[in-house]
């Protein structure tokens, strides 16, 4: 449970507390890659999380203007896209691989002096949003996605959408904030996680 605050605390410092979200599933233009597009190279066994979906795209789907920034939570290496328009963040990447956990040699991702996988690290996420899950089920929603990675999961929020995917032994995380209008529409989260797909190696 512990892991499950420290994790949720710093997702949610980064939305305004004013901010009042509705969550709709409309058409939206899609940015869908006009060739197959090039798998990611690990560096040191990590990944630059900005490299899984380029700006461009997000402004396609989102249908607002956007930069990227490279930024570390809790020592994982992670991507802001921020809304050009009022400075808001209105997506959230992060990859954790086994190197990563390694290197961030933080006391939440080992058992002991016993590093935990990134597999192990998605499992626990998965448990304690579950619990989350049962003890809040009214405005806490969780769900298995079997369209995405080798595992994936949704959680609704209420203050932003959440997609965790495993592939191939690592841990991705999406977040989606409220846009212009208040809103987040689903299938355009949906479609920026499976843009990101492609490039997983």
């Amino acid at each position: 449970m512990c892991r499950s605050i420290i994790y949720s605390s710093i997702l949610i410092m980064l939305v305004s507390e004013s901010c009042s979200t509705t969550f709709v599933a409309v058409s939206t233009p899609t940015a869908v890659p006009t060739s197959t597009p090039e798998k990611i190279e690990l560096i040191n066994g990590e990944m630059d999380a900005c490299l899984l979906i380029h700006s461009t795209e997000v402004e396609t789907v989102l249908g607002i203007k956007v930069t990227s920034a490279n930024t570390f939570l809790d020592s994982v290496p992670s991507c802001k896209y921020i809304s050009i328009a009022d400075d808001r963040v209105v997506l959230l990447t992060r990859v954790t691989t086994d190197a990563t956990i390694k290197r961030a040699n933080q006391p939440w991702l080992k058992n002991e002096d016993q590093f935990y996988s990134s597999v192990e690290v998605y499992e626990m996420r998965k448990m304690a949003e579950l619990r989350l899950h049962k003890a809040l089920s009214e405005s806490y929603k969780v769900e298995d996605i079997d369209s995405i990675g080798d595992q994936a999961f949704f959680t609704d929020k209420q203050i932003y959408l959440a997609l965790e995917v495993l592939e191939n032994e690592i841990f991705y995380e999406f977040v989606a904030y409220p846009i212009d209008d208040g809103s987040i529409d689903y299938d355009a989260f949906i479609e920026l996680a499976k843009i990101a797909l492609q490039r997983m190696p």
